[in-house]
């Protein structure tokens, strides 16, 4: 659904109110559907006469004895409260266990280490929320939404949660960035969001989005021996490094093997393709990386001579050889050899956070 979401966001220059609304509420349902949270708000904001008036775009409301609906709300430099404090701060909001702490004093915001002063904790004091997160919904450098989700325990929350929100936020608030400036077609909109949302009517969160996938490198290679070998080495590699190497493996059942292979793609957070005597299946796959914007790292042979297609010829190669004591990169620079390791572990440092890497647990393999 992200994915869809994502691209529905880009699609569109701008959209009808009801039909954003369509498009949050049936998004904030599908979170709720993963979260179990007893609140669910969706703000966007518009001007006022001072400051800035929030408006409650879409909500789910199960909190114990609050039939009130959620209401607008003005954002100025003297407003006080948790919600417009996050507004104003451009930062997320994580608190937990808030019925056994004194509301009088600073309490930790689990999203940033930060105290959040006294003041603006408006929750009431002995009330039903135990804890709750807020992500500000926030588009070319500017805040104009916020997300908050609110629980009458502790415990579901994590770091995990907080990505997921913040993934979320993202095509949310360019979505209702067009809704500001709506010009477009209206039946043009309307039919590409009755799309998103029968795409999506079957759709439920994993509940492994929690906890989150292993570390994995997908790696494309000639399917010979020789480089058989190569991929191993570098999952060995990987492996030590708490990443999982993934190569295309047949998933089995009806589906074309092109598919498997997209998948098993946008399923990893990095690639790594043997571009070595230009495998036609190969180079497939890098094109595919591309459409998905993954992050990849080309490598070949250093005796290739083949000449490097010129719509290759943007990314940096990196020329190997294979030995006993593993892969070596060919440093023109230096005019010579430093272990793969090096050029690997520049590569991963660099990968960014939306990647998903840094947030996914460590690959353990057996025997570590």
């Amino acid at each position: 659904m992200l994915n869809q979401l994502e691209h529905l966001s880009y699609a569109l220059g701008s959209i009808n109110r009801e039909d954003a609304k369509r498009v949050c509420e049936a998004a904030i349902r599908k979170l709720n559907d993963l979260l179990r949270a007893q609140v669910v708000k969706l703000y966007w904001a518009g001007e006022a006469q001072d400051g800035i008036i929030l408006n409650p775009l879409a909500f789910i409301n199960n909190a114990p004895g609050q039939d009130d609906d959620p209401k607008p709300f003005h954002v100025t430099a003297e407003r006080p409260g948790i919600l417009p404090w996050v507004f104003r701060e451009r930062e997320p909001l994580w608190l937990e266990k808030l019925q056994e702490k004194d509301l009088t004093q600073p309490v930790r915001n689990e999203a940033t280490s930060r105290d959040v002063p006294a003041e603006y904790l408006d929750m009431a004091a002995g009330g039903w929320i135990d804890s709750m997160m807020v992500v500000p919904l926030a588009l070319r450098g500017e805040v104009r939404g916020l997300c908050s989700v609110e629980f009458q325990s502790s415990g579901r929350l994590s770091g995990t949660v907080l990505e997921l929100l913040k993934r979320l936020a993202r095509p949310l608030a360019g979505l209702l960035w067009g809704m500001d400036v709506f010009l477009y077609n209206q039946e043009r909109a309307s039919r590409a969001v009755s799309e998103f949302l029968s795409d999506i009517a079957d759709f439920e969160f994993d509940s492994a989005v929690l906890i989150g996938e292993e570390r994995s490198g997908f790696v494309a290679r000639p399917f010979d021996r020789d480089y058989s070998i190569v991929e191993e080495k570098i999952g060995e590699l990987l492996a030590s490094k708490g990443i999982r190497a993934r190569a295309y493996q047949p998933e089995g059942g009806t589906r074309y093997i092109i598919d498997d292979i997209q998948a098993q793609i946008r399923r990893s957070h990095f690639c790594i393709a043997d571009m070595t005597g230009l495998n036609p299946n190969v180079v497939a796959e890098v094109a595919m990386m591309v459409v998905m914007r993954k992050h990849f790292m080309l490598i070949r042979r250093k005796d290739d001579q083949l000449p490097i297609p010129f719509d290759f010829g943007q990314y940096p190669f990196h020329e190997y050889e294979a030995g006993p004591s593993g892969l070596r990169v060919w440093n023109s620079a230096q005019n010579s050899y430093q272990p793969f390791e090096v050029v690997l572990d520049r590569f991963i440092e660099r990968l960014p956070q939306d990647t998903g890497f840094l947030s996914a647990r460590e690959f353990r393999s057996v025997g570590r």
